[in-house]
């Protein structure tokens, strides 16, 4: 249990995923827990969805869990349509709610997770001086424009506005690859300031994500496959690319098998399998709460994952990327996302796809089939989680961001 004498600085945590939400679970609350026991204080401010609100059970027990934590929570409501009003009306109520606990619990350091989180940071750090750390998470406008949902007109020019107002006020600026800091130091509005950038990538909870013995592709020529994550028309996972490698699979390994682990509607991705060719015999889907997940990725001999590889991606991680790799299992990707094709190939953890195309897959499979025969490969994928993804690491780098706020 932790009590008031156990803390000397105070903290309001923005984000506007919510916490009921697989990402706050894994990338926010973790995070928290750490640092709360290092003696900061923390008040969580999120925005949930409203089909996460009315699951009682779960958010009972979640508040519950961050009380005992010393941790506490201020879930506000998303709101999602009409865009901009909704969003504008999220930022409003951010401002106002955020305000009383600010001044309330004597806060002093304000932790803004992207950009909309930022623009109440922003407001709080000009009327009440508090310290701002901006968690940048990478290139958010130009993330919108590059998925087709905005252009480059007035609603992006304004969003880069604020990304520029954050760098230049921001006490401290973290991002998720050392591609995105490379970026940002280019900003022309940057070069005659000084400023700190701490790369921080999504990290894993290794205690959590553990290698499980017993599985190995010795006992098979066939090779099974794990995706994990969202899929569809506005997902940046390239879902037709990862089956059209997986039908190359097939045609050396005919049992190959793969498991898809995602939260969306099964019904859109059985049509996608079905117009690719596979049967039911091919692949598994499941929903699986977050929780459960160290289980069920240790079942697959590799994972995969494409994303669109576009500017914005300089400043991605995956989240998944970590916990694959924590449990001992090699990765399929593909270049240009942050950092991580440099890993994978620095530290031999799986192969990265060049270009998408037949025979680029199977000279990576050929590729692939050889990492799985190398004795030591899941020591190997484990010792790089604990070298780049270990959310002990995370949680002191943060530590030492909020010692200097």
């Amino acid at each position: 249990m932790f009590t008031v004498h156990d803390l000397k600085k105070k903290a309001l945590y923005i984000s506007y995923d919510g916490a009921l939400e697989p990402l706050g679970r894994s990338q926010v609350i973790p995070y928290l827990k750490g640092l709360t026991r290092k003696g900061i204080s923390f008040s969580l401010m999120t925005y949930e969805k409203q089909a996460d609100i009315v699951k009682r059970e779960e958010v009972r027990h979640l508040k519950d869990d961050l009380q005992r934590h010393g941790i506490q929570w201020i879930p506000l409501k998303y709101h999602k349509w009409p865009t901009v009003p909704a969003t504008s009306f999220d930022i409003l109520q951010g401002i106002i709610v955020g305000a009383y606990f600010l001044t309330k619990n004597r806060i002093e350091v304000v932790h803004a997770r992207s950009y909309i989180s930022a623009m109440i940071a922003f407001v709080f750090k000009k009327v009440f001086h508090t310290q701002l750390i901006f968690d940048m998470r990478g290139f958010w406008a130009d993330e919108k424009v590059e998925a087709g949902r905005w252009n480059r007109g007035i609603l992006y020019r304004t969003v880069k506005y604020f990304e520029k107002l954050y760098l230049l006020n921001a006490d401290q600026v973290v991002v998720l690859s050392e591609e995105a800091k490379r970026e940002i130091e280019k900003f022309e509005y940057l070069q005659n300031r000084k400023m700190d950038i701490e790369v921080i990538p999504t990290c894993v909870d290794l205690k959590k994500f553990i290698p499980v013995e017993g599985q190995g592709p010795e006992k098979s020529q066939n090779i099974t496959f794990i995706y994990s994550g969202s899929y569809g028309p506005y997902s940046w996972y390239m879902l037709d690319e990862m089956l059209d490698f997986f039908t190359v699979v097939k045609e050396t390994s005919p049992d190959a098998h793969f498991i898809f682990l995602t939260y969306l509607p099964h019904l859109p991705l059985r049509e996608t399998l079905s117009r690719k060719g596979l049967s039911e015999a091919h692949f598994t889907i499941n929903d699986v709460p977050y929780d459960d997940m160290p289980l069920w990725i240790p079942r697959a001999h590799a994972a995969i994952f494409f994303i669109k590889p576009t500017y914005s991606k300089k400043g991605t991680c995956a989240t998944k990327m970590g916990e694959y790799l924590a449990t001992g299992i090699p990765v399929i990707i593909n270049e240009g996302i942050g950092d991580s094709d440099k890993i994978v190939e620095e530290e031999r953890v799986g192969v990265v796809i060049k270009e998408f195309s037949r025979e680029e897959y199977q000279e990576r499979l050929r590729q692939l089939k050889g990492l799985l025969m190398e004795k030591d490969i899941k020591e190997r994928c484990r010792n790089t989680a604990k070298k780049y993804f270990s959310l002990e690491n995370a949680i002191e780098k943060y530590y030492k961001l909020y010692k200097l706020s």
